[in-house]
């Protein structure tokens, strides 16, 4: 059973509109295990989240924000990153759910 969830951020600095889509897109990666964690319970589900989020954190630059677009950008890049760890964690705890019946 997969028991790690890859978080992924695309990083991306908009400093001009209508360069955005011309500018180079970075994109990191960093595995977040959840082996030890019963997903079957809230208190697992919950210690998941908090590791995503710390994750998301650090992958998208750890919160070291200079100027207003910096600060943009961090939180769109955090709050992307975890919303598909998080859909990610759902599908697992799923399957851990039914292996669980």
């Amino acid at each position: 059973m997969k028991t790690q969830i890859t978080l992924i951020a695309a990083l991306a600095t908009l400093t001009i509109p209508g360069l955005a889509s011309a500018a180079p897109v970075e994109t990191n990666s960093v595995k977040v295990s959840v082996a030890d964690l019963n997903l079957a319970s809230s208190q697992g589900r919950a210690l998941a989240e908090q590791r995503i989020n710390r994750a998301a954190k650090s992958v998208c630059g750890g919160g070291i924000e200079r100027g207003l677009q910096a600060s943009i950008a961090f939180h769109n890049c955090k709050d992307q990153a975890v919303s598909n760890a998080t859909v990610a964690l759902r599908k697992l705890t799923a399957t851990v759910e039914v292996a669980a019946r």
